[in-house]
């Protein structure tokens, strides 16, 4: 029991001082690294590309984390369905990538760092 508190303890911690990271390749993989977390997919999959300022509510947490900061890991959301989240949740705007088989939907703390990998995305 020791080991379960300690392990989610951890994972907790390590959510909150983590950064998850998205990376282009010039292959046209988008990769994004985040321990237990990490997700790629190619930009041709790509169906829909948007930035909004506000994410959809309702939803719950089928493998992930979430804390007063963060949110990362396995959702389903009531508007996408399933979606893989790497969220600030108070750091405005959000990139929602809509693929064929589920949502991502990624932000950086810094907006200015999240509008710039959406201009990335969108140039691709």
């Amino acid at each position: 029991m020791a080991e379960v508190i300690i392990g989610t303890g951890w994972i907790s911690v390590q959510a909150e001082f983590s950064t998850p990271v998205m990376k282009i390749g010039d292959s046209g993989t988008v990769k994004i690294q985040f321990p237990m977390y990490n997700y790629s997919f190619a930009l041709e999959d790509v169906l829909e590309l948007k930035l909004v300022d506000q994410l959809p509510e309702g939803g719950r947490r089928t493998n992930g984390i979430g804390t007063d900061k963060v949110v990362i890991g396995n959702f389903k959301l009531d508007q996408f369905g399933k979606s893989k989240l790497y969220l600030y949740k108070q750091s405005p705007p959000y990139i929602v990538i809509r693929l064929p088989d589920l949502y991502v939907v990624y932000n950086h703390k810094e907006a200015s760092e999240t509008r710039q990998i959406f201009a990335e995305l969108q140039g691709r």
